[in-house]
């Protein structure tokens, strides 16, 4: 395991914009019901701003060794 300042820039901040995204639906819930919805809401736009995330890094800065 490397260090935290090992991480690449675009990991940081790609994993900050997801987790504030998260907090933000989580609050918006008012019923249990909203609370899974926006779960899985979450869940799937996450994978999905992430996968594009590192799409770009790749093709931007190419593979990282």
């Amino acid at each position: 395991m490397g260090y935290i300042n090992d991480m690449p820039l675009y990991v940081a901040i790609g994993a900050s914009i997801v987790l504030a995204y998260g907090i933000l639906l989580q609050t918006k819930a008012k019923t249990i019901k909203e609370q899974f919805m926006y779960s899985a809401l979450w869940a799937i736009s996450s994978f999905i701003i992430i996968v594009l995330i590192l799409i770009i890094a790749v093709e931007v800065f190419g593979f990282m060794n």
